[in-house]
């Protein structure tokens, strides 16, 4: 009877959803018995021609701009004089193998599906049968936050900051292991829409960082590689959105990959559906989302500043890409947001601690603590809206 009264609540729309998504989810498991997919191939090297050509005239469309490098590097270098020291700690931390994820601290990882707290390994099977909430593959929020790259966010701005080339080979190093490791539709890093979201940000930005390290460019070849490999995650993203399964930040998150990659990589076939698709979830969510006073639909300090750092990358990004009209109502929001989290936070920039808290953070460059929003709220900060309360 509980099924029964459930499905007689569903909408059209959703049903109609969740039939496509069984269907679409019933056609990888197929896929994946009868010949486990492979990275495709791409023999088109005009895409990544095209892409470092328009970096090298400074002609980025990401919020990392590989021309203005040696800007930003002189810029932090006069306000935060210990910058490079600090980089250098972290970025040196991780070339030795050392991670500090979720509030552990070293972590050791033997692979990209270990879980070296509990030292347990998820099973390479197709990504819709992997139980990752069972313990006996191991906690998945560890193996998910380690392969979310965002570590590569902090060698990329030792790179930046020292020109030191091993930051560069390092991030390089992990994409090639990562690709051999994680096939398509494999194992518990194809099980997460957001994961997957948050993975391809990553490697937008490591791009772009690596496009503006040292002048060389990123190297064909392999940005080749990792277009391909950026398209397939995304297509898997479209293919399963979050419209009724975690429908708030999950939703957003993946909408915002769509959008920022998109407006990254123009010269991809798909990037303009990607850059629809998202857009269009990003702008409705925000009456869904974001309630009248500035605060998220979820109560959760932490969902808060998660969806304050969505729409300011989403604001930023509009802005760099000429998206006028999207930039203008992302700015609304972030006013919105901004507004309510500084009311929230204390003098030293902290939100309590009040709802969910997963520990994830959208930009950890610097390795602040989650509860610590003066960066997010110094961004705001630059990127004013005539309406804002903000100072």
């Amino acid at each position: 009877m509980n099924a029964f009264n459930r499905l007689r609540r569903m909408t059209f729309e959703e049903g109609r959803w969740r039939s496509r998504e069984m269907a679409r989810t019933l056609g990888d498991r197929v896929r994946f018995r009868i010949a486990k997919p492979q990275w495709p191939r791409s023999r088109d090297a005009s895409v990544p021609k095209a892409i470092v050509d328009r970096l090298s005239r400074g002609q980025s469309r990401c919020v990392i701009d590989p021309s203005r490098a040696d800007v930003v590097r002189d810029a932090v270098l006069t306000r935060w004089p210990g910058a490079t020291a600090d980089a250098t700690v972290r970025a040196d931390h991780i070339l030795a193998g050392h991670y500090d994820l979720l509030g552990y601290r070293g972590l050791r990882f033997s692979d990209w599906h270990s879980d070296p707290v509990h030292h347990r390994t998820a099973p390479r099977i197709c990504w819709a049968e992997v139980p990752y909430l069972d313990p006996a593959v191991g906690d998945h929020k560890i193996i998910w936050e380690f392969n979310r790259h965002q570590h590569w966010l902090q060698l990329g701005r030792a790179l930046w900051l020292t020109g030191d080339e091993r930051y560069a080979r390092e991030i390089v190093r992990q994409f090639d292991i990562w690709l051999d490791e994680n096939p398509p539709l494999t194992g518990i890093n194809w099980a997460s829409m957001l994961e997957i979201g948050f993975r391809t940000i990553s490697w937008t930005m490591a791009v772009h960082f690596l496009s503006g390290g040292t002048g060389q460019g990123a190297e064909g070849r392999r940005l080749q590689k990792l277009l391909v490999a950026v398209d397939r995650q995304l297509r898997h993203v479209e293919q399963h959105l979050s419209y009724y399964f975690s429908p708030n930040t999950h939703l957003t998150g993946e909408a915002l990959a769509l959008y920022v990659v998109g407006q990254a990589f123009p010269e991809l076939r798909a990037s303009q559906r990607w850059v629809t698709t998202g857009r269009r979830i990003l702008l409705r969510e925000i009456e869904r989302q974001i309630l009248p006073d500035g605060g998220h639909a979820e109560r959760s300090t932490h969902y808060q500043r998660y969806t304050l750092d969505f729409y300011l990358l989403a604001l930023l990004t509009a802005r760099r890409a000429a998206d006028v009209d999207a930039a203008r109502t992302f700015a609304h929001a972030v006013s919105r947001l901004a507004d309510f989290t500084r009311a929230m936070a204390d003098d030293d920039g902290r939100l309590p601690l009040i709802g969910d808290d997963d520990g994830g953070m959208l930009w950890p460059i610097a390795r602040r603590e989650c509860n610590d929003v003066r960066d997010s709220l110094a961004v705001a900060s630059r990127t004013p809206n005539p309406e804002s309360r903000l100072r």
